[in-house]
């Protein structure tokens, strides 16, 4: 019993991780496409950037489940923005083994 119990744990908590990680996906993408319109524009330096896309993360932040970190990197001479989001995405089930939260990232670039 004890066995079901744990794999229905696991596949519950790996079915949110994985939506999770679509969500954070999708704010990576408009991050680094927010960020680049920037140099497409020629409006904006590196810092810029980077402090628009850490804004749309952090605005997007509360359509994912768990704290979310984002480590943006911007390019002028290339006019490139890419993105690593990490979130930690806190467990339903497998908490009961000591696993409290499930550690989901995605990268982005444009």
């Amino acid at each position: 019993a004890f066995g079901m119990v744990s794999m229905a744990g696991f596949s519950l908590d790996y079915a949110n991780a994985s939506n999770q990680r679509a969500k954070l996906q999708a704010i990576a993408d408009g991050a680094v496409m927010a960020g680049v319109r920037h140099f497409r524009l020629g409006t904006a330096s590196e810092s810029v950037v980077r402090e628009t896309v850490s804004g749309f993360v952090q605005a997007s932040a509360d359509k994912v489940i768990g704290t979310v970190t984002v480590e943006p990197m911007a390019d002028a001479k290339a006019r490139t923005v890419s993105a690593t989001l990490t979130a930690n995405i806190p467990t339903y089930l497998i908490h009961i083994i000591g696993k409290q939260y499930s550690s989901v990232s995605v990268k982005a670039s444009a």
